[in-house]
């Protein structure tokens, strides 16, 4: 990784130069020969092996499939609370492969786990007869893909919190059943529109932009396994591979829309929206003229979310269920921020600082209520950083201002670790100049630097709070440098 940061280096930097060097030239040529090979080498280390498991057995995520599949296409029935009940119910009245195997589950409208009772191995009254047998029959089809004791593990799991949006999606893809074909269908659904986005991306910003960004996807360690046999859920990646590709070609309407798209199915996107939004305030603020780029992207994004919170209506519980996914996630987000593998700020701050030994979930609690105040301190110095830099952001690049917008995601929002995917974008910015290839020099080393420190360490919680803590880094030096409060000549080109 060190030596792909390098050669990124020198196939930036010579960008410009090779146009008017013949050295500079071949050093861009091999340079750019040697990316497309470790990209290749990449891809293919990363996705091979859980490619042909699909395309041969129909190997997919079981835990992905049976949370995401059976969430979305029995929502009506379930709700956000119901999934593990009334799959434990349907199994008593079944096959009998879990009962009296699962002792405990986790009771989702309260997140808390309690010992299985009765009463809850009672088929619900939402459902008719016939969609019980379908639900039945989906889960005998899935129950023979896990042991028992990864079952036992999945019903303490955190449910089921797609939006409504995402829920209307997915209820049209569990019209294909799980079987062998269904399974490799969806498996492989991510998969071939991730290829698409990456060659309208290569279209838009050149071959070795689009082969690094997919490259640094797949060794990504927040990826492992993700990319492969998952059900749709890198949708939100792919608008936005998209979207940098409407913005380039400026057409700010088209990224609008499809920035509103991957909001509407993950929320966190939106952080993109509010970059363009405060680059187009700042315009203003010096003209006192919006930009037309920025009057176009509103207006895009503003119907589109219309328009994606209204399918997300008829998905399944009305509008009542946006104010359900509200409350989900608001509770899901509350405990997300102490699991082990996660990506956020806040994750920093569950793990005491300078103490040598790791915390325990339960521990991490009470370490995160003590340094609560030092966490809203450090809020409130990057968001300052964050919004400043927005408004020294380049005149002529809203790109830049809608890519410096994640780091919003990652100061306010803890993420699941495969969320991180959402930074290969930083890799299709400020191509040939200075400031941006350092830092996407540093995104490189960052992975490496990762691994290094990762390697030996048995505790999942103690990789992820490292991860978290070169992230903070890597932004803090991001806008440092955005806002043009760094020595160089080049900071605000």
């Amino acid at each position: 990784m060190v030596l792909v940061a390098v050669l990124w280096g020198l196939w930036s930097f010579s960008r410009k130069a090779a146009e008017t060097s013949k050295a500079q030239r071949w050093i861009h040529r091999l340079a750019a020969l040697a990316l497309c090979l470790w990209s290749g080498m990449a891809l293919g280390g990363s996705l091979g092996w859980s490619a042909e498991q699909l395309l041969s057995h129909g190997r997919v995520a079981p835990w992905t499939f049976f949370h995401y599949y059976l969430g979305a296409k029995y929502f009506p029935e379930l709700g956000y609370e119901d999934l593990y009940t009334q799959a434990l119910a349907a199994d008593a009245e079944g096959s009998r492969k879990w009962v009296g195997q699962v002792a405990v589950t986790r009771n989702l409208g309260s997140y808390r786990v309690e010992p299985l009772r009765p009463e809850q191995l009672e088929r619900s009254g939402n459902w008719s007869d016939e969609r019980w047998r379908e639900f039945t029959a989906d889960l005998h089809l899935m129950q023979p893909w896990m042991r028992i004791s990864d079952w036992r593990r999945l019903f303490v799991d955190r449910g089921y919190n797609a939006t409504p949006t995402w829920t209307a999606i997915g209820r049209v893809l569990g019209l294909i059943r799980p079987d062998r074909l269904g399974r490799t269908l969806l498996g492989g659904l991510d998969l071939l529109l991730l290829l698409l986005a990456f060659g309208a991306v290569a279209r838009s910003f050149g071959l070795v932009p689009a082969l690094v960004s997919a490259g640094w996807l797949a060794i990504f360690y927040g990826n492992e396994h993700h990319l492969v046999g998952r059900l749709f859920i890198h949708d939100y990646l792919v608008a936005l591979l998209f979207a940098v590709c409407a913005v380039k070609r400026a057409r700010p309407a088209t990224a609008g829309v499809l920035v509103a798209y991957a909001t509407a199915v993950r929320v966190f996107p939106v952080f993109m929206a509010v970059g363009i939004g405060v680059w187009a305030v700042s315009r203003w603020w010096r003209r006192r003229q919006l930009p037309w780029f920025g009057k176009r992207f509103v207006m895009g994004f503003s119907l589109a979310a219309l328009f994606w919170v209204g399918l997300g209506a008829i998905g399944g519980g009305g509008l009542d269920a946006w104010s359900q996914s509200v409350d989900n996630l608001k509770l899901h987000g509350q405990e997300h921020r102490f699991g082990d593998r996660r990506l956020g700020l806040a994750h920093v701050f569950t793990h005491e600082l300078g103490a040598e030994s790791w915390e325990t979930k339960s521990e991490r609690r009470v370490v995160w209520e003590a340094q609560w105040p030092i966490y809203s301190l450090a809020v409130v110095l990057m968001l300052g950083l964050w919004l400043f830099a927005l408004f020294r952001a380049s005149d002529d690049d809203p790109l830049e201002a809608m890519l410096h917008g994640l780091a919003g995601a990652f100061i306010l929002v803890v993420l699941s670790r495969y969320y991180g995917s959402i930074f290969c974008l930083l890799f299709l910015w400020g191509l040939g100049r200075r400031t941006p290839a350092i830092l996407q020099v540093a995104l490189l080393g960052q992975v490496a630097l990762f691994y290094a420190l990762a390697w030996g360490e048995t505790n999942d919680y103690a990789w992820y709070w490292m991860a978290n803590g070169l992230w903070a880094i890597w932004w803090l030096v991001a806008l440092w440098i955005r806002a043009g409060l760094w020595p160089w000549e080049e900071a605000r080109s």
